[in-house]
């Protein structure tokens, strides 16, 4: 056995390793060892005719087994029978009529696949390429039958799992596999003195001054550039006054939020989805009132809308799936389950609506406050100084210059808001 080559996966992949073996018609094994397990793949004038591993559940028996093809006590049999016999288990399993060629052949491809997969995400780790092929592969009786470049595969491999990452994904979210997030402490509190009719002020006062963090916010929001106009105050009862009960509820939300620990969630994407979300309200607030809405309703909205990314990122650990795939996941499904946040939060219909049809394309039965909120999403997104699209500025009545004043108020608010106390 002659080693022909040898390097280290961190200079050149697996994938480009074998299509260059490919480009030049080679005729050996490639041996790969990484991810903390090892596999071979089998080339003759450059095509893969075969691959093994040594990885959990790429050995064909074990291959077989999860697939219902054998039982486990027949494949034991069968591996005792074929070593005494000093025949390839292939070989055994057809010679016994335990399977037939055509059903092994298939079953062998689709295991191949799979381990081509794993060696092409293998990042690291070392190669080598021996010639000439062993014996026993040339003497088959099974191998890998595909006829097309190894790109061609390549695209296969990653086509088979998006399917299969978005698959889990899916599953986990239909099986209720999600833990959603609980509305924090004293936001509960004010939830449930808004839904009392017979609540005061006062009550609601004396629950945000139970936290001297959560009564500083509220000062700070009160005395922002959005609602300071007829001076500061250090008083919550009128800063609760004059922010409104529901932007009171939803600011006392966003600091119990930020100080909220998700252990699945990575902590600064997690940090950057409630920043956005700080910012996405306090913009939304101030086009609700350019467009004489309801400010406290697209506060809230713009807080909770992008809520569903945090369960989302939750319920994806352990699942390998590319960070490119796992946004556009992110951006399909977070409406949806920011939504089911909001039910569970007990938060009227009309926000639930708000949250689930933000991402909705624009129509003359649109709610306008979505659009406010698919505008100040924008904003956040490209920047003050992107252009809205004319017929969302038609919609709400706005223009360009309106606007890029309402960001940058809330934006300067949203950096009050943010700042430590001294």
């Amino acid at each position: 056995m002659k080693n022909l080559l040898q390097g280290d996966l961190s200079f050149i992949s697996a994938q480009e390793l074998l299509e260059w073996l490919e480009t030049h018609s080679k005729t050996g094994t490639v041996d790969l060892a990484g991810n903390n397990s090892r596999s071979s793949i089998y080339l003759k004038e450059g095509k893969i005719i075969y691959a093994a591993s040594e990885g959990a559940g790429r050995r064909l028996g074990e291959f077989m087994v999860a697939r219902g093809v054998l039982n486990e006590p027949d494949l034991q049999q069968a591996l005792a029978e074929s070593q005494a016999a000093g025949k390839t288990l292939n070989r055994h399993l057809i010679d016994a009529g335990l399977v037939t060629i055509q059903t092994l052949t298939n079953l062998f491809n689709r295991l191949v696949l799979q381990i081509l997969a794993e060696a092409f995400t293998c990042r690291t780790g070392s190669f080598s390429f021996t010639s000439p092929l062993p014996a026993n592969v040339l003497q088959g009786p099974v191998f890998y039958v595909s006829g097309r470049k190894l790109s061609e595969v390549f695209s296969e491999i990653q086509s088979a799992a998006k399917e299969e990452a978005i698959e889990k994904l899916n599953r986990r979210l239909r099986d209720d596999d999600i833990r959603l997030p609980v509305l924090p402490k004293v936001a509960t509190q004010l939830r449930k003195l808004l839904e009392d009719e017979n609540a005061t002020m006062q009550s609601m006062t004396r629950v945000i001054m139970s936290d001297q963090i959560i009564a500083s916010g509220v000062l700070k929001v009160a005395n922002s550039p959005f609602y300071a106009a007829s001076g500061p105050t250090d008083s919550v009862n009128l800063a609760v006054a004059r922010i409104g009960t529901k932007t009171a509820l939803a600011v006392v939300t966003a600091i119990e939020l930020k100080a909220m620990h998700l252990p699945d969630v990575p902590k600064e994407k997690l940090e950057t989805i409630l920043d956005n979300a700080l910012k996405s309200a306090f913009i939304a607030s101030g086009l609700a009132m350019q467009c004489y809405l309801d400010p406290e309703q697209a506060f809230l909205g713009g807080l909770l809308h992008d809520l569903g990314k945090t369960v989302i990122l939750s319920i994806s650990s352990g699942i390998d799936v590319d960070s490119s795939l796992l946004e556009e996941f992110m951006n399909e499904r977070h409406a949806e389950i920011g939504a089911i946040i909001a039910s569970r939060w007990n938060y009227p219909e009309a926000l639930q609506d708000l949250i689930r049809c933000h991402h909705d394309p624009i129509s003359a039965d649109t709610d306008r406050t979505i659009a406010a909120l698919q505008l100040a999403d924008g904003l956040i997104e490209h920047g003050p100084e992107w252009q809205a699209a004319p017929e969302l500025l038609q919609f709400l009545g706005l223009d360009q210059s309106s606007i890029q004043d309402v960001c940058q108020v809330a934006l300067q608010a949203v950096g009050e808001f943010s700042t430590p106390p001294a």
